[in-house]
């Protein structure tokens, strides 16, 4: 998988069917999920990035694309969008084991250790 693009929550029936999917992305037990947030020219090349490293691994690496964080709960956007977080990476235990800031996103170095350090 490359990258999942989640609804909008003025999509009709958006916020639960991104609800949905980030969920199936969260429940597989052999990948490592980066969730991107927001959208513009910089959340571009931290797409581009993501989905390059992704690519590397596509069985254990998804990189799933938040571009309105209103369909996330007030538990997962306290979670994965806190601050200035613009990627955070759940590893294999469902639970957020690396966030990057905007700068650190755009870096494949950065990317590639988050993916690393959260399992996959």
């Amino acid at each position: 998988m490359s990258v999942v693009i989640l609804q909008r929550s003025t999509d009709p029936n958006g916020t639960a069917e991104a609800r949905a999917k980030l969920q199936a992305c969260i429940d597989d037990p052999f990948a490592t999920v980066m969730v991107v947030n927001g959208e513009g020219p910089e959340i571009d090349t931290v797409i581009e990035v993501g989905s390059a490293r992704a690519s590397l691994d596509p069985l254990r690496r998804t990189v799933v694309w938040a571009r309105d964080v209103d369909v996330l709960t007030a538990a997962q956007r306290a979670d994965l969008a806190p601050g200035a977080t613009v990627a955070a990476f759940i590893g294999l235990n469902d639970k957020v084991a690396v966030r990057l800031t905007q700068a650190k996103a755009q870096q494949k170095f950065w990317v590639e250790k988050a993916f690393t350090d959260a399992g996959g």
